[in-house]
């Protein structure tokens, strides 16, 4: 069996439902990864809220080690650094967190950011991954300006929440989520065929939203746990 490391933030990090919600009869079907698991040996090198260089030295360190890679980009703009001692990864400035480390954050992304530097890097990122491994499967976890050969699985994830008239704000605010990498089982299994393709076949890995299935409302109660 063929040894796949995967890079990526939540979209591909196992952890959250497996340890803190796997026991809740709510939590259905097996994330993407999981389902691939059938088929490869899998090192899951993913970590939530994670920024570009984060994982791209996390590439580097282990990249060859293995047979196939899939390297799922971060949004560009997130911060991930130790302080005190702890790994601390911020991906947004909607946070709750109030710490040094998160106002600092925010007001680094209120006065200095300057997007089209964040993605100017990560581009060159992913020029300098390609160089090394020509082999890698790109996919992207959140919407934005990457070179458009296939969509965000934020994107998907958006579809689902606005079928519940929700948005990730809401979401995170009022409920427990417990879709496993922001996706309905049903949309798990088909990004997990998707990935199985590219990985077998040759090819870039392609997420066209039209391959995805749009939950009803009565999902909504078994994925969202008011808090």
């Amino acid at each position: 069996m063929l040894d796949l490391a995967i890079f990526g933030d939540s979209y591909s990090y196992e952890q959250v439902l497996y340890s803190d919600y796997k026991d809740h009869p709510n939590v259905k079907g097996l994330s993407w990864v999981a389902h691939l698991r059938s088929n490869f040996e899998i090192t899951n090198y993913s970590v939530r809220g994670c920024d570009p260089y984060y994982m791209y030295k996390k590439f580097l360190e282990n990249q060859s080690n293995h047979d196939k890679i899939i390297f799922l980009f971060p949004r560009p703009g997130r911060i991930s650094t130790v302080f005190e001692g702890n790994e601390i990864h911020i991906s947004n400035v909607l946070e709750p967190d109030k710490s040094e480390v998160h106002q600092a954050y925010a007001q680094w992304h209120k006065y200095l950011y300057d997007e089209e530097k964040e993605i100017h890097h990560a581009l060159h990122l992913k020029d300098s991954i390609r160089a090394l491994r020509p082999d890698v499967k790109f996919m992207y976890g959140t919407n934005w300006a990457h070179p458009r050969e296939s969509e965000s699985l934020m994107y998907i994830s958006r579809l689902e929440n606005d079928a519940w008239n929700e948005d990730a704000i809401s979401i995170r605010t009022k409920y427990i989520d417990l879709r496993y990498n922001h996706l309905t089982a049903t949309n798990n299994f088909i990004l997990y065929r998707t990935v199985k393709y590219a990985l077998s076949n040759g090819g870039d890995i392609i997420i066209n939203p039209e391959d995805f299935i749009k939950p009803s409302e009565e999902e909504k109660e078994c994925y969202l746990i008011p808090k």
